[in-house]
C-alpha cells in the first residue's frame, strides 16, 4: 500500500503542478483536462475494480504518469 500511496502523491503533485501551469500554458491546460480523466486519484479511489485488482490499477496509474511527464519534459 506505500507504493500505492507514493502513486497518489506524485499523481496529484503533478495535477497541482498543471493546474498552476494551465494558468498561462495551453498546453498545460491540455494536460490537466487528460490528467482529471484519465488519473484514478483519490476523487476516484472507490473505481478500482473497474480494473479487476488494485495492482492493475496501479499499473494504469503509472502509465497514465509517465506519458504525462513525458509530454510535460522540454524538448532537446
Amino acid at each position: 500500500m506505500k507504493a500505492f500511496d507514493m502513486l497518489l502523491r506524485d499523481g496529484d503533485a503533478l495535477i497541482k503542478k498543471l493546474q498552476k501551469e494551465s494558468e498561462t500554458s495551453p498546453a498545460a491546460k491540455t494536460q490537466l483536462a487528460e490528467a482529471q480523466r484519465d488519473f484514478y486519484g483519490l476523487d476516484r479511489i472507490l473505481h478500482w475494480y473497474q480494473f479487476g485488482t488494485v495492482d492493475k490499477l496501479m499499473a494504469y496509474d503509472r502509465k497514465v504518469l509517465e506519458r504525462l511527464e513525458s509530454a510535460n519534459r522540454p524538448s532537446r
